[in-house]
């Protein structure tokens, strides 16, 4: 089969309408979520939702530290995988306080550190940078 995605040098980039397929009960409890925040907000019912779809966010802000992965054993190269997925704390602060800022509605964003450009990445981060004026540190 296909190799990883965060083992492919360009995996394709997943944007928020990118169909969502969970793998696991706590994927299927996020997209549960989603859906019902956007059944309310949709009723009229003056409910506003604006969802982060997180990267990997840990204790240890430090993306090379190997030795903060000891929770990921049975993952391939999590170093690597986390690496293409991480959001540093500076970078969660400026999301939640644009949100609180900018957002209304029905919003669903994807956030993570880096860029679409960067190589390897496969989380497309494009709305929230132009929608919210997201600035990553990358």
């Amino acid at each position: 089969g296909n190799p990883p995605l965060h083992m492919m040098e360009r995996p394709p980039l997943f944007t928020e309408e990118t169909p969502i397929a969970p793998a696991d009960s706590y994927s299927v409890g996020k997209v549960w979520m989603e859906a019902y925040a956007r059944m309310l907000s949709f009723q009229n019912t003056g409910v506003s939702f604006t969802g982060l779809r997180i990267g990997v966010v840990r204790l240890n802000d430090n993306p090379a530290d190997i030795n903060d992965f000891s929770t990921a054993p049975n993952m391939i190269q999590p170093a690597k995988r986390f690496e293409k997925l991480w959001l540093f704390h500076e970078d969660l602060v400026q999301l939640a306080e644009l949100c609180l800022v900018k957002s209304n509605g029905y919003q669903i964003y994807n956030t993570i550190s880096q860029g679409p450009n960067a190589s390897g990445v496969y989380i497309d981060i494009t709305k929230a940078m132009t929608e919210l004026g997201f600035q990553p540190r990358n």
